[in-house]
């Protein structure tokens, strides 16, 4: 009787270990924080086409209107128009900007899906370069070495 009650400590400590080796890398990894962008003014695509079209291809973006409280900014515009033939055919124009205000894309193709794609790879992209600390667009003083008599 006491065999078979071994077999099972040591089958139930084998599968502890293997639930906590499981378990731990997810633990021990820190969260991400989500990534916010300030949906602009100016902007004619509709935010619940925008978040619902975000949420769908990278869910860890977060839509909002506080310039102050996000990472990047957005203005998505949607037009319709064309030269060559009567039919009208819809283009998206949208610009990414930064937290210093530079251009990180600016695209503008005409399937929607292709702009929300375009969109996230330029966002995971930014991310990868690493996050950047409040601050980091101003210059920086770097000592000559030299000190005036």
């Amino acid at each position: 009787m006491s065999s078979s009650l071994d077999t099972v400590r040591t089958c139930s400590k084998k599968g502890l270990f293997l639930l906590i080796a499981l378990i731990l890398p997810s633990i021990a990894e820190p969260q991400k924080r989500p990534v916010r962008i300030a949906y602009s003014s100016t902007s004619t695509v509709a935010a619940t086409d925008l978040r619902k079209a975000l949420a769908a291809t990278c869910p860890d973006v977060l839509l909002t209107t506080d310039p102050l409280r996000s990472d990047f900014a957005l203005e998505a515009l949607a037009g319709t128009g064309n030269i060559v033939y009567p039919t009208e055919i819809t283009r998206y124009r949208f610009t990414l900007f930064d937290r210093s205000g530079n251009t990180v894309i600016s695209t503008a193709p005409h399937k929607f899906s292709t702009t929300i794609h375009k969109l996230c790879r330029a966002i995971f992209d930014q991310n990868e370069k690493g996050d950047a600390e409040v601050g980091d667009d101003e210059p920086r003083l770097q000592s000559t070495g030299a000190t005036p008599d």
